[in-house]
Protein backbone atom coordinates (compact mmCIF):
# COMPACT_ATOMS: atom_id res chain seq x y z
CA UNK A 1 0.00 0.00 0.00
CA UNK A 2 1.09 3.35 -1.00
CA UNK A 3 1.73 6.21 1.75
CA UNK A 4 4.15 9.36 2.15
CA UNK A 5 6.10 7.32 4.18
CA UNK A 6 6.78 4.43 2.51
CA UNK A 7 7.44 6.24 -1.26
CA UNK A 8 9.40 8.81 0.67
CA UNK A 9 11.63 5.39 2.02
CA UNK A 10 12.19 3.68 -1.23
CA UNK A 11 12.98 7.07 -2.83
CA UNK A 12 15.92 7.48 -0.44
CA UNK A 13 17.10 3.94 -1.02
CA UNK A 14 16.80 4.17 -4.87
CA UNK A 15 18.88 6.97 -4.83
CA UNK A 16 21.18 5.27 -2.57
CA UNK A 17 21.30 3.08 -5.33
CA UNK A 18 22.26 4.92 -7.61
CA UNK A 19 19.17 4.44 -9.05
CA UNK A 20 17.39 7.91 -9.87
CA UNK A 21 15.32 6.29 -12.81
CA UNK A 22 13.00 4.29 -10.30
CA UNK A 23 12.94 7.13 -8.14
CA UNK A 24 11.01 9.27 -11.16
CA UNK A 25 9.35 6.85 -11.71
CA UNK A 26 8.00 6.24 -7.87
CA UNK A 27 7.46 10.19 -7.47
CA UNK A 28 5.35 9.89 -10.19
CA UNK A 29 3.26 7.23 -8.60
CA UNK A 30 2.96 9.26 -5.60
CA UNK A 31 1.97 12.64 -7.94
CA UNK A 32 -0.73 10.47 -9.37
CA UNK A 33 -1.81 9.16 -6.02
CA UNK A 34 -2.82 12.90 -5.05
CA UNK A 35 0.99 12.99 -2.81
CA UNK A 36 1.66 16.62 -5.11
CA UNK A 37 2.76 18.36 -2.26
CA UNK A 38 5.02 15.82 -1.02
CA UNK A 39 6.50 15.10 -5.17
CA UNK A 40 7.30 18.75 -5.52
CA UNK A 41 10.12 18.15 -2.49
CA UNK A 42 10.88 14.86 -4.38
CA UNK A 43 11.79 16.10 -7.14
CA UNK A 44 13.63 19.04 -6.03
CA UNK A 45 15.74 16.40 -3.86
CA UNK A 46 16.35 15.12 -7.56
CA UNK A 47 17.17 18.21 -9.17
CA UNK A 48 19.99 18.77 -6.63
CA UNK A 49 21.51 14.98 -6.79
CA UNK A 50 21.97 15.66 -10.10
CA UNK A 51 23.33 18.73 -10.34
CA UNK A 52 19.92 20.21 -12.51
CA UNK A 53 20.72 23.53 -10.64
CA UNK A 54 18.84 25.65 -12.80
CA UNK A 55 16.00 23.43 -11.91
CA UNK A 56 16.77 23.27 -8.90
CA UNK A 57 16.24 27.20 -8.15
CA UNK A 58 13.13 27.07 -10.03
CA UNK A 59 11.60 24.84 -7.57
CA UNK A 60 12.68 26.16 -4.58
CA UNK A 61 11.00 29.36 -5.84
CA UNK A 62 7.91 27.90 -6.76
CA UNK A 63 7.41 25.85 -3.42
CA UNK A 64 8.04 29.02 -1.54
CA UNK A 65 5.81 31.43 -3.43
CA UNK A 66 3.40 28.77 -2.65
CA UNK A 67 3.38 29.05 0.69
CA UNK A 68 0.45 30.59 2.02
CA UNK A 69 2.11 31.34 5.89
CA UNK A 70 5.02 31.45 7.54
CA UNK A 71 4.89 28.27 9.34
CA UNK A 72 4.73 26.49 5.44
CA UNK A 73 7.43 28.76 4.25
CA UNK A 74 9.55 28.08 7.00
CA UNK A 75 11.21 24.48 5.79
CA UNK A 76 11.37 25.77 2.73
CA UNK A 77 13.44 28.70 3.29
CA UNK A 78 16.06 26.53 5.16
CA UNK A 79 16.31 23.81 2.19
CA UNK A 80 16.44 26.79 -0.44
CA UNK A 81 18.70 28.51 1.66
CA UNK A 82 21.26 26.17 1.94
CA UNK A 83 21.03 25.57 -1.72
CA UNK A 84 21.94 29.07 -2.12
CA UNK A 85 24.69 28.76 -0.09
CA UNK A 86 25.86 25.89 -2.12
CA UNK A 87 25.25 28.08 -5.32
CA UNK A 88 27.51 31.07 -3.99
CA UNK A 89 25.09 33.22 -2.92
CA UNK A 90 25.87 33.29 0.44
CA UNK A 91 24.37 36.25 2.07
CA UNK A 92 20.73 35.44 1.02
CA UNK A 93 21.15 31.87 2.00
CA UNK A 94 22.60 33.16 5.29
CA UNK A 95 19.15 34.81 5.42
CA UNK A 96 17.13 31.90 4.75
CA UNK A 97 18.75 29.82 7.07
CA UNK A 98 19.07 32.39 9.89
CA UNK A 99 14.87 33.18 9.51
CA UNK A 100 14.29 29.43 9.30
CA UNK A 101 16.71 28.70 12.74
CA UNK A 102 14.71 31.52 14.56
CA UNK A 103 11.31 29.92 13.75
CA UNK A 104 11.87 26.90 14.72
CA UNK A 105 13.10 28.07 18.34
CA UNK A 106 10.22 29.83 18.57
CA UNK A 107 8.39 26.92 17.86
CA UNK A 108 9.93 25.17 20.37
CA UNK A 109 12.16 22.35 17.73
CA UNK A 110 15.82 22.71 19.41
CA UNK A 111 17.16 20.16 16.61
CA UNK A 112 15.57 21.44 13.81
CA UNK A 113 17.19 25.34 14.69
CA UNK A 114 20.72 23.72 15.33
CA UNK A 115 20.73 22.32 11.93
CA UNK A 116 19.32 25.50 10.67
CA UNK A 117 22.45 27.53 12.38
CA UNK A 118 25.18 25.15 12.07
CA UNK A 119 24.12 25.31 8.08
CA UNK A 120 24.37 29.68 8.83
CA UNK A 121 27.33 28.98 10.72
CA UNK A 122 29.37 26.97 7.72
CA UNK A 123 27.92 29.60 5.35
CA UNK A 124 29.77 31.89 7.25
CA UNK A 125 32.60 30.21 7.24
CA UNK A 126 32.99 29.28 3.12
CA UNK A 127 32.80 32.74 2.49
CA UNK A 128 35.78 33.35 4.80
CA UNK A 129 33.43 35.59 7.67
CA UNK A 130 34.90 33.52 10.57
CA UNK A 131 33.63 36.00 13.24
CA UNK A 132 29.95 36.15 11.93
CA UNK A 133 30.52 32.37 11.85
CA UNK A 134 31.19 31.79 15.34
CA UNK A 135 28.06 33.89 16.36
CA UNK A 136 26.16 31.14 14.50
CA UNK A 137 27.84 28.30 16.12
CA UNK A 138 27.65 30.19 19.90
CA UNK A 139 23.71 30.79 19.06
CA UNK A 140 23.45 27.06 19.10
CA UNK A 141 24.96 26.58 22.64
CA UNK A 142 23.39 29.45 23.86
CA UNK A 143 20.05 28.99 22.93
CA UNK A 144 20.14 24.94 23.48
CA UNK A 145 20.20 24.27 27.43
CA UNK A 146 21.46 20.44 27.73
CA UNK A 147 18.14 19.87 30.26
CA UNK A 148 16.25 20.66 26.86
CA UNK A 149 16.89 18.11 24.68
CA UNK A 150 16.67 14.07 26.13
CA UNK A 151 18.73 11.30 25.07
CA UNK A 152 19.77 10.36 22.23
CA UNK A 153 19.23 13.63 20.13
CA UNK A 154 20.97 15.28 23.28
CA UNK A 155 24.00 12.91 22.40
CA UNK A 156 23.42 13.31 18.76
CA UNK A 157 23.26 17.21 19.26
CA UNK A 158 26.94 17.09 21.33
CA UNK A 159 28.51 14.65 18.65
CA UNK A 160 27.47 16.77 15.37
CA UNK A 161 28.29 20.10 16.93
CA UNK A 162 31.56 19.40 18.08
CA UNK A 163 32.34 17.54 15.17
CA UNK A 164 31.73 20.65 12.70
CA UNK A 165 32.94 23.29 14.95
CA UNK A 166 35.85 21.35 15.24
CA UNK A 167 36.37 20.42 11.69
CA UNK A 168 35.77 24.09 10.99
CA UNK A 169 38.13 25.59 13.23
CA UNK A 170 37.18 26.70 16.83
CA UNK A 171 38.28 24.24 19.26
CA UNK A 172 37.32 26.50 21.95
CA UNK A 173 33.48 26.01 21.20
CA UNK A 174 34.46 22.14 20.54
CA UNK A 175 35.24 22.24 24.27
CA UNK A 176 32.18 24.11 25.19
CA UNK A 177 29.99 21.71 23.97
CA UNK A 178 31.30 19.09 25.27
CA UNK A 179 31.23 20.85 28.84
CA UNK A 180 26.89 21.95 28.38
CA UNK A 181 26.19 18.97 27.14
CA UNK A 182 28.30 15.96 29.03
CA UNK A 183 28.07 12.66 28.20
CA UNK A 184 25.66 10.35 29.55
CA UNK A 185 26.91 7.95 32.54
CA UNK A 186 27.82 4.83 29.95
CA UNK A 187 28.02 0.96 30.83
CA UNK A 188 31.47 -0.44 30.17
CA UNK A 189 29.67 -1.84 26.64
CA UNK A 190 28.64 1.34 25.26
CA UNK A 191 26.69 1.37 22.19
CA UNK A 192 28.69 1.64 19.08
CA UNK A 193 27.18 4.74 17.93
CA UNK A 194 28.28 6.50 20.78
CA UNK A 195 31.99 5.54 20.27
CA UNK A 196 30.99 6.65 16.81
CA UNK A 197 29.94 10.22 17.87
CA UNK A 198 33.05 10.59 20.04
CA UNK A 199 35.88 9.12 17.87
CA UNK A 200 34.71 11.13 14.97
CA UNK A 201 34.42 14.59 17.15
CA UNK A 202 38.26 13.52 18.53
CA UNK A 203 39.45 13.31 15.21
CA UNK A 204 37.66 16.42 13.81
CA UNK A 205 39.67 18.20 17.03
CA UNK A 206 43.24 16.30 15.72
CA UNK A 207 42.70 17.43 12.08
CA UNK A 208 42.17 20.91 12.94
CA UNK A 209 45.14 20.80 15.40
CA UNK A 210 47.47 19.59 12.73
CA UNK A 211 47.80 15.79 13.26
CA UNK A 212 46.67 14.08 10.23
CA UNK A 213 47.97 10.77 10.75
CA UNK A 214 45.98 10.87 14.14
CA UNK A 215 42.91 11.74 12.79
CA UNK A 216 43.07 9.43 9.73
CA UNK A 217 43.76 6.47 12.70
CA UNK A 218 40.90 7.52 14.77
CA UNK A 219 38.31 8.10 11.39
CA UNK A 220 39.63 4.14 10.77
CA UNK A 221 37.98 2.79 13.51
CA UNK A 222 34.83 5.35 12.95
CA UNK A 223 34.27 3.40 9.81
CA UNK A 224 34.78 0.57 10.86
CA UNK A 225 31.78 0.75 12.70
CA UNK A 226 29.65 1.93 10.42
CA UNK A 227 26.55 2.47 12.92
CA UNK A 228 25.82 6.53 13.12
CA UNK A 229 23.14 9.12 11.46
CA UNK A 230 23.37 9.68 8.08
CA UNK A 231 24.77 12.71 7.90
CA UNK A 232 27.84 11.84 10.44
CA UNK A 233 28.76 9.26 7.40
CA UNK A 234 29.34 12.90 5.33
CA UNK A 235 31.84 14.53 8.22
CA UNK A 236 33.63 10.96 7.99
CA UNK A 237 34.32 11.17 4.38
CA UNK A 238 35.58 14.88 4.12
CA UNK A 239 37.32 14.52 6.84
CA UNK A 240 39.23 11.45 5.86
CA UNK A 241 39.66 12.93 2.66
CA UNK A 242 41.26 15.84 3.84
CA UNK A 243 43.91 14.36 6.45
CA UNK A 244 44.84 11.86 3.08
CA UNK A 245 45.65 15.13 1.64
CA UNK A 246 47.77 16.79 4.57
CA UNK A 247 49.47 13.45 4.37
CA UNK A 248 50.41 14.01 0.87
CA UNK A 249 48.50 10.68 -0.42
CA UNK A 250 46.15 12.54 -3.08
CA UNK A 251 44.88 9.09 -4.03
CA UNK A 252 43.26 8.46 -1.29
CA UNK A 253 42.30 11.99 -0.58
CA UNK A 254 40.35 11.75 -4.09
CA UNK A 255 38.43 8.57 -3.47
CA UNK A 256 37.34 9.79 0.29
CA UNK A 257 36.67 13.27 -0.90
CA UNK A 258 34.58 11.85 -4.16
CA UNK A 259 32.51 9.85 -1.66
CA UNK A 260 31.84 13.02 0.47
CA UNK A 261 30.11 14.49 -2.17
CA UNK A 262 28.24 11.36 -3.65
CA UNK A 263 24.64 12.53 -5.05
CA UNK A 264 22.71 10.38 -2.60
CA UNK A 265 24.57 11.57 0.04
CA UNK A 266 24.31 15.16 -0.03
CA UNK A 267 20.70 16.26 0.67
CA UNK A 268 20.97 17.58 4.36
CA UNK A 269 21.39 21.16 4.47
CA UNK A 270 24.72 21.62 6.33
CA UNK A 271 26.46 18.70 3.97
CA UNK A 272 25.39 19.73 1.14
CA UNK A 273 26.85 23.78 1.42
CA UNK A 274 30.03 21.97 1.46
CA UNK A 275 30.04 20.46 -2.46
CA UNK A 276 31.32 23.57 -4.63
CA UNK A 277 34.34 23.64 -2.02
CA UNK A 278 35.17 20.12 -2.34
CA UNK A 279 34.53 19.69 -6.17
CA UNK A 280 37.03 22.58 -6.39
CA UNK A 281 39.48 20.97 -4.08
CA UNK A 282 39.03 17.57 -6.33
CA UNK A 283 40.14 19.75 -8.89
CA UNK A 284 42.82 20.89 -7.39
CA UNK A 285 44.03 17.39 -6.63
CA UNK A 286 43.58 15.67 -9.47
CA UNK A 287 45.49 18.20 -11.61
CA UNK A 288 48.32 17.72 -9.33
CA UNK A 289 47.76 14.02 -10.41
CA UNK A 290 47.81 14.47 -14.03
CA UNK A 291 44.65 13.62 -14.38
CA UNK A 292 43.62 16.68 -16.70
CA UNK A 293 39.76 14.66 -17.77
CA UNK A 294 39.13 14.76 -13.99
CA UNK A 295 40.20 17.92 -12.90
CA UNK A 296 38.37 19.62 -16.12
CA UNK A 297 35.35 18.04 -14.70
CA UNK A 298 35.41 19.12 -11.60
CA UNK A 299 36.13 22.96 -12.58
CA UNK A 300 33.44 22.75 -14.51
CA UNK A 301 31.27 21.72 -11.64
CA UNK A 302 32.00 24.15 -9.56
CA UNK A 303 31.84 27.26 -12.46
CA UNK A 304 28.24 25.62 -12.72
CA UNK A 305 27.09 25.98 -8.94
CA UNK A 306 28.93 28.96 -8.46
CA UNK A 307 27.53 31.02 -11.81
CA UNK A 308 26.23 33.37 -9.97
CA UNK A 309 28.37 33.24 -6.32
CA UNK A 310 28.21 36.48 -4.19
CA UNK A 311 30.39 39.53 -5.58
CA UNK A 312 32.85 38.90 -3.21
CA UNK A 313 33.53 35.07 -4.34
CA UNK A 314 34.24 36.48 -7.73
CA UNK A 315 38.05 36.18 -7.52
CA UNK A 316 37.73 32.39 -6.32
CA UNK A 317 35.36 32.02 -9.67
CA UNK A 318 37.76 33.36 -11.60
CA UNK A 319 40.82 31.94 -10.56
CA UNK A 320 39.43 28.47 -11.24
CA UNK A 321 37.92 29.81 -14.53
CA UNK A 322 42.27 30.85 -15.36
CA UNK A 323 42.98 26.89 -14.10
CA UNK A 324 40.10 25.26 -15.73
CA UNK A 325 41.49 27.63 -19.26
CA UNK A 326 44.98 26.42 -18.87
CA UNK A 327 43.75 22.87 -18.69
CA UNK A 328 41.89 23.04 -21.38
CA UNK A 329 44.77 24.37 -23.25
CA UNK A 330 46.78 21.54 -22.62
CA UNK A 331 44.15 18.93 -23.10
CA UNK A 332 43.74 20.25 -27.12
CA UNK A 333 47.50 20.41 -27.36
Amino acid sequence: RYSVVVLNIAITNARFLDRWDVADSLIRVGRDRGFRDAAALWSRAQAVGRGEWERADALCDSLLAAAASLEERVPHEGYCGALDIMRGRIRRGVERTSTAAQAHYRAGQPLNFFRQASTSGLGEVIAGRREAARSHFESIISAIPSGSVQEPDRYVLRATLRAVVGAAGFPDLADRVAAVYPMPALPDTAHWSLIYGETMSEAALALNEGEAGRAVELLRQVRALSVGPWAWEFWVHLMTGLAFERLAEPDSAVTYLEAAIRPAGVDFGFTRVHVPVVERRLAELEASRGNTEAAIRHYQRFLELWSDADPELQNQVESAREALALLIGDETR
